[in-house]
This record gives C-alpha cells, sequence and structure tokens, in this order.
C-alpha cells in the first residue's frame, strides 16, 4: 500500500514504529536494472507525513544500498521520474539524488509520415547503405530469445516480464503484428517493441539498435516499417527518449512531432567498498 508504483520487487524493507510496533515506512527496489548511466534499479522509498524527518528514509535506504550493492549494482534510481524543481524531486534531493537524464515524451502524429519516410529509406537502399541481407519483421516472426537478449544488454529490464511481453501475454505485451525486429545475416541487430495504449495511440517501449548501427538507416526503416503496419484507426505513436537518444530526438523534430512532458530520472551512485 506505501509504494504502489512498485510490482514484484525483488527487495523490500518496512520501517516499524518500535513503541507500537506499527508499519510507518517502506522502501523496496525493482528485478529489473538500468543499464546507463550507470547500473542499477530503480527504487521507492516512503514514510508516513508524522514520522519523517527522523531518519526513517535515509535507513531504509542504507538497507537498498546493501542489497544493491551485493548484486553488483552501481546506482541507484528513483522508480517514477519527477518533475523539475517538485517538491518530489526536492525529496529525493534530500536523500542524496541527483538528475543523472532529462526524459522527454514525444508525440508523433502519423499522418503522412510513412509517405514521407518512405522515399528516405527508398533513398538510402539506391545508395548502398542498407545492406542487401538486412531484413525488417514482424516480432512474432523474430527469434524471441535474441531479442530479449539484445533489450537485456542495451536496456536492462526483467528477463521474466520481458519474455511474457515478448509472447504477447498479459498487460502491456508488445503488439506482435506492429513490432518490428531487424536482422542482418540472420542476427537480430534492433527492434521497435510497442503496445497499444488507447484507440489512436501506440506506446513504443523500446526502440533499440545496435551501436554500430546508429545513426543511419537502422533507425529510419524500423520506424518506417511499424508506421506502415499501424492497426487501422491509430493516429499517433508515443515515445521515450533519454539525453542520449539522439536518433530519436532528432528524428521526432525532423518529422513533426511534438515533446508532450519532460520530466528528471534522479540517481544516486553507490560508494563501492575498497
Amino acid at each position: 500500500m506505501l509504494l504502489p508504483e512498485l510490482h514484484g520487487a525483488a527487495v523490500t524493507f518496512v520501517a516499524v514504529d518500535n513503541e507500537h510496533q506499527l508499519v510507518i515506512g517502506a522502501a523496496a527496489a525493482t528485478r529489473s536494472v538500468r543499464l546507463q548511466p550507470l547500473t542499477g534499479p530503480g527504487i521507492a522509498v516512503h514514510v508516513i507525513p508524522p514520522c519523517r524527518r527522523h531518519g526513517a528514509a535515509k535507513n531504509l535506504l542504507i538497507h537498498l544500498e546493501q542489497a544493491a550493492q551485493r548484486a553488483g549494482a552501481n546506482a541507484l534510481y528513483a522508480a517514477k521520474r519527477v518533475e523539475h524543481s517538485s517538491n518530489e524531486m526536492r525529496g529525493w534531493q534530500w536523500l542524496g539524488f541527483e538528475p543523472c537524464e532529462t526524459v522527454e515524451e514525444h508525440v508523433l502524429p502519423i499522418t503522412q509520415i510513412a509517405s514521407r519516410l518512405g522515399p528516405v529509406v527508398d533513398r538510402l537502399r539506391t545508395q548502398g547503405r542498407i545492406p542487401t541481407t538486412a531484413r525488417v519483421i514482424p516480432l512474432y516472426q523474430a527469434d524471441l530469445a535474441a531479442v530479449l537478449q539484445l533489450h537485456l544488454d542495451h536496456m536492462g529490464g526483467d528477463r521474466g516480464e520481458l519474455y511474457r511481453k515478448l509472447r504477447g501475454r498479459g498487460p502491456g505485451a508488445f503488439l506482435p503484428r506492429q513490432s518490428r525486429v531487424l536482422t542482418v545475416d540472420n542476427q537480430v541487430k534492433g527492434c521497435l517493441l510497442a503496445h497499444r495504449v488507447a484507440k489512436e495511440t501506440i506506446a513504443v517501449d523500446a526502440n533499440i539498435v545496435e551501436p554500430s548501427l546508429r545513426g543511419g538507416w537502422a533507425n529510419a526503416w524500423l520506424k518506417l516499417e511499424a508506421f506502415r503496419g499501424a492497426p487501422l484507426g491509430v493516429k499517433e505513436f508515443r515515445f521515450t527518449s533519454f539525453d542520449h537518444y539522439a536518433d530519436t530526438r532528432s528524428f521526432t523534430k525532423k518529422f513533426g512531432g511534438t515533446t508532450a512532458r519532460t520530466t528528471m530520472l534522479m540517481m544516486r551512485p553507490l560508494v563501492q567498498d575498497t
């Protein structure tokens, strides 16, 4: 009840009032981990208002840090992103967290996108910049184990939860026909994984391209095929980008997208034992 934003946490601690033995606070870490800029889980901490400012939150945090270090983490992240200069942001700063990335949520209407992006991809193919062995296929035709490993290698995540979504099961499952996978020489090199959040909206959960293929044809082709495969009635795609997602931000600006919201990702590096 104190941590509604966390589901299936890897580890949880509670703070108990000594006099009445009542729970006054809780803290937990996610099973999934972020890989950039440092490796670490997301966390949530909550202490009930009457018991704040007495060190309970910091004591809970110490236990989370110790558990994270035993698991090989280098940092802790706030599981929920915060608005700049908000009370939530100040609360995390009081616990020693600082912003490490600006997170932008983009809205990209699909009207005319395919017709504008198609000639760009065709030109890249004519110029010989797209390998003849490259293919973009629907998720259901792809090697799911290879897609899972690509996600874990470049974005982290919880293996079990990702595998569930890749197989199209349960809440937030990836669309098997609209999600796209890039292969070169039959090796998975990129993916665009998405789920439908409303009748007119598809949310992109992951847009991954191997580093050697970034900044060129691969990302453009993945997006083109995703737009072309949009179900009837879908009018927009929603993306989330971090500071190091230069391709996505450049693409959004070039093709008439808008930034609907900007938040901050909070991080606290862990002091490594020597």
